[in-house]
């Protein structure tokens, strides 16, 4: 396959291949457990060896009917013991997922075979990537058997996607507890239940970590904000976030201080109701928004989705929060891949359009990013969309965490196996997890993903991801920039891809009101 040819593909297929021959990653468990008991009743899941797993725990109630664009609701009790052997259903999205139905707030945990409710162990909460439109807490590349054996507790969730997740149309203005970020309150709600039930698995309540990648990441930076969240975690791990990308805004936010071009959320809104109602006017009642098949909206998304600034549930963009000083004080870790843009055909935005929205600033653009250009604008987009999502993201908010008492890392994830060195340009978007999670068969990248998995759990363990065997990732200073950088060895380096961040961040600081440097 030409490498070019590689350059275009969408998400699904990036993780696919760039993750190197991902292997189903659960393990084959059916012996039945233990019960586990909950709030909600008692649970019975399946272990292999030195694993025990539950699934479809539902967390909250399910968001249908009168519930749908509704703040979560608590998940009902049961009677007797409950079945967690098999995945919850996945939240409605574009792709034809088996099963898929709003009943889908649930979670899964993995958990060490000898732990008990003395155990205390670290717990880890990961939230799934996919765009804000696609995904779920059981995708393969996440599940979480070599966490557990590393000691680690470690919950994936399901929330609430694309339109049925994020909107903020005017109909539903009247519920302005949360309006337009449900999605973002069913991770709360998930967190609430891990602070309530995670010890009965043998987690500690009081050392829990969240971290996620893409929309997972950018999901860690909402978090860090929100103000409902505070309490429910006490270290953040956001992979390939981007928490400075302009964001929708409803009109109550979109006041004089607001930056400049923010679209507007009840346009897109309204956009993506029009789109799910072919076949005749838009409703026009609440109500009879509830009515409008689920398949239905969550197709009319187009490319990729986006929570909402509305002033409830998201005060304000991540970026702007964490440069008041103004984000959880918690320790943080964050970075990106070297060809993150690698996702940047399945954002839906054409090539000519992208670098024309750069207005001014696109000859500089050219001449920094000029080997990627020399070979293609796709790629010189590609490379230019990656570093400007995400890498300078992460770079930003680390540096912001010297407005706290806690510590930030970044890193910049460059890794890729000899087999794909012709056809990739750098790491891909992605690439990284099925490394982390230990799905791969190439035996570099088996290592790389366990030195990565130190570092995570070392970080989960103490808020400090060294220790014994690792090299020394210090601290993150924006005078020192110092990155742990993620090849075939972990080393530190420092002024990773600085002039083209350098300008990008100036760039951004215009977009949101600061002068450029």
């Amino acid at each position: 396959m030409a490498r070019r040819a590689r350059w275009l593909f969408p998400l699904g297929l990036i993780v696919a291949v760039g993750a190197l021959s991902c292997r189903r990653a659960d393990p084959v468990a059916t012996r039945p457990t233990l019960s586990v008991q909950t709030e909600g009743g008692a649970v019975r899941g399946v272990s292999a060896p030195g694993v025990r797993v539950f699934r479809g725990i539902p967390y909250a109630a399910p968001p249908v009917g009168s519930l749908r664009w509704r703040p979560p609701r608590p998940a009902g009790p049961w009677e007797g013991v409950r079945s967690a052997e098999e995945f919850g259903a996945s939240c409605p999205q574009p792709a034809a997922l088996e099963p898929m139905t709003e009943d889908c707030l649930t979670l899964n945990v993995w958990t060490p075979e000898e732990a008990s409710e003395t155990s205390r162990l670290p717990v880890m909460v990961w939230i799934h990537g996919g765009g804000f439109r696609s995904g779920s807490g059981s995708d393969a590349v996440s599940h979480g058997e070599h966490f557990a054996r590393d000691g680690v507790v470690l919950v994936t969730l399901n929330y609430r996607l694309g339109a049925l997740g994020f909107l903020a149309h005017p109909l539903l203005e009247e519920d302005r507890e949360a309006w337009a970020n449900y999605g973002i309150l069913d991770m709360v709600a998930a967190l609430r239940w891990v602070k309530r039930n995670i010890a009965a698995f043998g987690g500690d309540p009081s050392r829990v970590t969240i971290f996620g990648e893409s929309a997972g990441g950018m999901a860690v930076h909402f978090l860090m904000v929100v103000p409902q969240a505070e309490g429910l975690f006490h270290r953040a791990i956001g992979m390939s976030g981007y928490g400075t990308w302009p964001l929708p805004r409803v009109r109550s936010a979109a006041s004089d201080g607001a930056p400049a071009g923010a679209p507007s959320a009840e346009e897109v809104a309204r956009a993506i109701v029009e789109r799910a109602s072919p076949d005749g006017p838009a409703p026009e009642t609440a109500e009879r928004l509830r009515q409008i098949p689920a398949a239905r909206l969550a197709g009319a998304v187009e490319a990729l989705h986006l929570p909402v600034v509305d002033g409830a549930a998201v005060p304000e963009e991540p970026g702007i929060l964490f440069a008041r000083g103004a984000q959880h004080d918690v320790p943080f870790m964050t970075g990106g891949d070297s060809f993150d843009g690698a996702v940047m055909p399945w954002s839906g935005i054409p090539t000519d359009a992208y670098l024309d929205s750069w207005g001014e600033h696109q000859d500089r653009l050219r001449t920094l990013y000029a080997d990627d250009f020399a070979v293609s604008d796709q790629l010189g987009v590609n490379r230019l969309f990656g570093d400007a999502r995400y890498v300078m993201a992460g770079r930003y908010l680390a540096e912001q965490m010297a407005r706290v008492s806690s510590p930030g890392y970044v890193y910049y994830f460059t890794f890729v196996p000899a087999a794909q060195r012709s056809e990739w340009p750098g790491a891909p978007h992605g690439s990284e997890l099925a490394m982390l999670f230990g799905h791969v068969e190439d035996a570099a990248a088996l290592e790389v993903g366990r030195t990565m998995r130190a570092y995570w759990t070392n970080f989960a363990r103490t808020g400090d991801p060294n220790g014994p065997g690792l090299p020394e990732w210090p601290v993150y200073d924006g005078e020192a920039d110092e990155w742990l950088v993620i090849g075939e060895e972990a080393e530190v380096q420092t002024n990773v891809v600085k002039d083209k961040l350098d300008f990008l961040e100036a760039l951004y600081l215009e977009r949101v009101g600061a002068p450029v440097s």
